[in-house]
């Protein structure tokens, strides 16, 4: 699976420098036109709905690669390759302090959606807003939970989850992105006596983009 997604990465990203590369030969501008790669790196701030610990306390990495696609001058489509981790957590800090209350989650994902560019910039040659919407479909290959009234839990293997963000551009091919998500499936199916509950997760990202 490793070996895949590598191999998966290394398409994502090769493919749109190649596009890039012939627009650039026909003298079109910078601005967003054909394929264009961004790297993507930052942190999410999620919960799990239904675990009795409220709010975005745990802190998981976001990383990864998306291509865009330019349909017009303001709109176009996106695909991502993601490693995060999502989860539950009492503590606002990277490693809790008592890691028994901790749900850890692994996954691979792939966004896919679109976009509108608004507030066109001369002097980055680019527009300063972006509104990206997205379905996310995601792999979970990891798990750790640290909780004793959970450890029975089931766990889905796949997670469907829209988002919505924010991306407000530094530079020509640097800027900043806020998204909120918030999953379609069930995460967990935990067993409370007769009763079974089912944990969805939410979360809040920021991260650092740089376009190749």
């Amino acid at each position: 699976m490793t070996r895949n997604l590598i191999y998966l990465f290394s398409v994502m990203c090769w493919l749109p420098l190649q596009s890039k590369l012939i627009s650039q030969g026909s003298n079109t501008k910078f601005i967003d036109r054909g394929f264009n790669v961004d790297l993507v790196a930052g942190l999410n701030f999620s919960q799990l709905d239904g675990d009795g610990t409220a709010g975005y306390r745990h802190i998981g990495l976001r990383a990864g690669t998306q291509i865009s696609y330019a349909l017009s001058p303001t709109y176009g489509t996106v695909l991502g390759l993601f490693y995060e981790e999502k989860g539950s957590s009492s503590n606002l800090t990277f490693l809790s302090k008592d890691p028994s209350e901790d749900i850890h989650l692994q996954y691979v994902s792939i966004p896919v959606g679109f976009y509108k560019d608004t507030g066109y910039r001369k002097a980055i040659d680019r527009h300063r807003l972006r509104i990206q919407m997205e379905v996310s479909i995601s792999r979970l290959f990891d798990i750790s939970i640290g909780r004793e009234d959970l450890m029975d839990s089931k766990s889905g293997t796949f997670d469907i989850s829209p988002s919505i963000g924010f991306t407000y551009h530094l530079t020509r091919r640097s800027g900043m992105n806020l998204r909120i998500e918030q999953s379609f499936t069930n995460i967990l199916d935990v067993n409370q006596g007769t009763d079974q509950i089912s944990l969805r997760s939410y979360l809040m990202n920021i991260q650092y983009l740089y376009r190749l």
